[in-house]
């Protein structure tokens, strides 16, 4: 049967009985296909990720005194309470998998939503596009990670930011409680997994861009003191009744980046970077001189420093003057994408799952840019799906260890094509954001 694209999934009156049929397809397609897959896969998961949650549940027993003991339980507590505290509470890897397959449907329609939002027409089918994508799939429910429960919480942002945009569009008051949310999912997705610190960080900047915006001091001090209210409200308790050393600690925040900063002293964890052409070893130390005084790490930290200067400063030149909800909401989306592929590629020690936060946003700035007049060539439409399909088979191949040798990742011909491919669609993206016209009042303003 195929699916009409009416995109009637959120009206409530006035749907033809073929409205209705493609809307419940489209639902039971979204609920279906991910357990389906689950129980398809029964045996297709990461062994080792998955051993660790279950063995971070022994420390557990009270929940607050787990960054007291000796475990490396590295995740914030939001991450430990979905990963290892399911696993305890339901007391099986099937019924754990079964609640992460959910979060895939979520992110479905979530995913929709946000089409919505951006004026796509064909929203259905461009959503199930990105449920079934390798680039989906492999990296979330399939693995066993809970890296697609930090893209609920992205999504959710980002719907968050298109009511703050439309608002701004129309000359509407914010209500105060839509910035409080903000500030909740903004703590909700920083405590979840250190990863998601690479997306956030552009929202970030756009949620300070979008105060800025407003005609006074008054109203940008009070959306900011409310959001932080948001954050705080969950912060505080957690932090006040979490156990952990407190020497030179504000926050368990300090204990697990630190725990983890050690990611960063080799060249790669089987990711998709740059350095792989320049070392046979995967783990060989980052910190080495690769001329003069100049190591790997440091390298990559600077031209990730400067590439992202270079991004956020024509991000602020191309939105601040822009008051349309779906070009603002496209833009940051391809501030994000390009954040994340250029952390991926130059930063080392990343891991392969680390693009994850890359392809969501990549599908919604093509799609959603395109109604605003940004231009994207057939060639772009071929890269990016190569790209998406390359890259979640670079990732099936991790979870199913077909570059295994001994235990050991092999540093193979893919480990080179992956980062090439990547380079290609930074370079890319970066061109179809400088072709973006600004108004010329932010040029005027720059300049002064």
């Amino acid at each position: 049967m195929q699916i009409k694209t009416n995109d009637v999934l959120f009206k409530k009156k006035g749907l033809t009985k073929k409205d209705k049929l493609n809307r419940n397809l489209f639902i039971g397609t979204v609920f279906i296909f991910p357990i389906l897959l689950r129980i398809l896969f029964k045996t297709t998961y990461h062994s080792f990720d998955i051993g660790t949650f279950e063995k971070w549940v022994a420390y557990t027993n009270p929940y607050w005194n787990v960054y007291q003991t000796d475990c490396y339980c590295n995740y914030p507590i939001i991450g430990i309470f979905l990963s290892t505290g399911v696993i305890k509470l339901t007391g099986s890897y099937q019924l754990y998998f079964m609640f992460l397959a959910f979060f895939e449907s979520i992110n479905t329609l979530l995913f929709y939503k946000l089409l919505r939002i951006l004026k796509v027409h064909r929203s259905y089918l461009y959503s199930l596009l990105f449920m079934i994508l390798p680039s989906t799939l492999f990296g979330g429910a399939l693995w066993g990670q809970i890296d697609h429960i930090g893209l609920t919480f992205l999504f959710l942002l980002l719907i968050s930011f298109s009511m703050l945009y439309r608002q701004s569009e129309l000359k509407e008051a914010t209500p105060i409680w839509l910035f409080a949310f903000i500030g909740v999912l903004f703590y909700l997705a920083i405590f979840t997994k250190q990863l998601l610190l690479f997306p956030i960080l552009p929202i970030g900047i756009a949620f300070i861009i979008i105060l800025l915006k407003y005609k006074n001091i008054q109203q940008f001090l009070t959306g900011f003191f409310i959001a932080l209210i948001g954050f705080l409200i969950l912060m505080i308790p957690f932090e006040w009744l979490l156990s952990y050393p407190r020497n030179g600690y504000f926050t368990h925040y300090q204990r697990i980046l630190a725990t983890g900063s050690d990611h960063m002293d080799i060249i790669s964890g089987n990711g998709i970077t740059i350095w792989q052409f320049f070392y046979t070893d995967l783990e060989h130390p980052s910190t080495d001189p690769l001329f003069l005084i100049f190591s790997p790490k440091i390298i990559g930290i600077f031209i990730t420093l400067v590439i992202s200067g270079c991004v956020f400063y024509l991000y602020i030149k191309k939105s601040y003057y822009r008051t349309d909800t779906s070009f603002q909401l496209g833009l940051l989306c391809l501030i994000i994408a390009i954040f994340n592929v250029t952390v991926n590629l130059f930063l080392t020690g990343t891991h392969e799952r680390y693009l994850f936060y890359f392809y969501p946003f990549l599908i919604l700035v093509f799609v959603g840019l395109r109604k605003n007049n940004v231009i994207f060539s057939r060639f772009d439409i071929v890269l990016f799906f190569i790209g998406a399909i390359s890259y979640g088979i670079f990732v099936l191949a991790v979870l199913k260890e077909w570059m295994r040798i001994d235990g050991v990742y092999m540093n193979t011909i893919y480990h080179k094509l992956i980062p090439i491919l990547h380079v290609i669609i930074l370079v890319r993206l970066v061109l179809i954001l400088k072709s973006i016209k600004e108004s010329r009042s932010v040029i005027s303003h720059l300049n002064k």
